[in-house]
């Protein structure tokens, strides 16, 4: 097996071998996608969205895209070499997330050209490991702006709490905070 290094220097030196292997990802995906459309029932009329730690429903059917990779690569490259093969799935999903991480937004603006996501989540970085809030707000702020529905995960503490109740509108937006004790869970409703 190649390592992640090995695999975007496959990307930017254009080997014929990544091409293939990224294929064959996205046509297994594909084909599990189908699959689990086919046994999994909808609940109630509702779909799961989101990853793991979503715990949102809809009423339409929904396709969850997580690349974590993705943070190793800058925007020519997820342009070229992934986001072709997310298209694949659109037929797929009436609704189509993905999932970024706070510290790696740099594809955001492709993102809101491009019209495959209608969610964005973001994943807030563990405090000291990304930038804090105040620093990508405005990117948060954008997304909201393109009409795109907006899931933030993570740990958020009172301050940026306070921020981002007076920062983003509360239309299509879905916070999920980590609550590590019960007795937080008050201070963590939007007024």
């Amino acid at each position: 097996m190649k390592g992640p290094e090995a695999v975007v220097m496959a990307l930017i030196e254009n080997e014929t071998w990544i091409g293939a292997l990224l294929s064959n990802c996205a046509k297994t995906r594909l084909e599990v996608l189908l699959q689990l459309q086919h046994i999994i029932p909808s609940w109630f009329g509702t779909h799961a969205a989101g990853g793991y730690p979503s715990k949102l429903w809809a009423t339409q059917t929904v396709s969850y895209y997580q690349d974590d990779f993705a943070t190793l690569l800058n925007p020519s490259l997820f342009a070229e070499f992934l986001l072709p093969l997310v298209r694949m799935t659109n037929l797929l999903a009436d609704i189509h997330f993905i999932h970024l991480h706070s510290s790696s937004l740099y594809m955001l603006d492709m993102l809101l050209k491009d019209d495959t996501f209608s969610v964005i989540e973001v994943n807030l970085d563990h405090p000291d490991t990304g930038p804090l809030l105040s620093q990508y707000l405005p990117a948060l702020r954008r997304i909201q702006n393109a009409g795109r529905s907006l899931l933030l995960w993570g740990e958020i503490n009172q301050t940026d709490w306070k921020l981002l109740q007076c920062k983003l509108k509360p239309t299509g937006l879905s916070i999920q905070p980590i609550i590590r004790h019960p007795g937080e869970m008050l201070s963590y409703r939007w007024f």
